[in-house]
């Protein structure tokens, strides 16, 4: 209904994005009896890492496909393929080995696997249009219009999208013993996986005024 209502590239582009990863997450949703038991066993959480790590580079692909396709061959980034994976997928990296150690101990529902999905990326967004990009670019800060803006559709953009990431991690872990698991949830931390934010986005403003440097407009 977004999309319909205003139909610009770019949101076409996320809506489509948005077909096709969900449509994914269903399909490994309804097959996961099949490939589960692969991944289970005396490696089970670096196969956890490894496949939740490798869906989150099919979502990366995906979204950027969709915007190469969609957006007359430019990406929102402004950057080639390979520069937006490089800049992209380290923050991926640690959300996910930063989950797979709270949800083995805790064993989250899926329905809160899926809202923090959303919950992860909605505070980096946040961080990032509403606080980083204007200070490194010299804009003024834009905190409260993009938590509206946020809070409105990307939120529920980001659950869908990054579903087939952290759902994987619950399924797999689902069965996996923890021999620190209890029955009372320990709701505090959900907020780890947010300490990465901080290493991650020191790295992000180096690259991106390396980049600004080397590739002066």
């Amino acid at each position: 209904m977004g999309t319909a209502a205003n139909a610009t590239e770019e949101n076409i582009a996320i809506f489509f994005a948005i077909v096709l990863l969900g449509g994914y997450t269903l399909i490994l949703y309804f097959t996961r009896r099949l490939w589960i038991p692969p991944f289970t066993g005396e490696h089970t959480l670096r196969n956890t890492g490894w496949i939740a790590f490798a869906n989150a580079l099919l979502v990366k692909i995906t979204i950027l496909l969709m915007e190469q396709i969609l957006q007359n061959g430019t990406a929102i980034t402004g950057l080639p393929a390979l520069l937006s994976l490089l800049l992209t997928l380290p923050w991926y990296a640690g959300m996910i080995y930063l989950f797979i150690q709270i949800q083995q101990k805790n064993h989250y529902h899926w329905t809160v696997v899926l809202l923090l999905a959303g919950f992860y990326e909605f505070i980096l967004n946040l961080c990032m249009n509403g606080v980083v990009l204007p200070w490194l670019s010299g804009q003024p800060i834009t905190v409260l219009d993009s938590f509206l803006e946020l809070s409105l559709t990307g939120y529920w953009q980001f659950v869908i999208l990054d579903s087939a990431i952290f759902l994987v991690t619950a399924w797999i872990l689902e069965k996996f013993p923890s021999p620190t698991l209890s029955s009372k949830r320990s709701f505090w931390q959900v907020f780890r996986p947010l300490l990465w934010i901080f290493p991650y986005l020191v790295y992000f403003a180096c690259f991106y005024l390396i980049g600004r440097h080397l590739f002066p407009l």
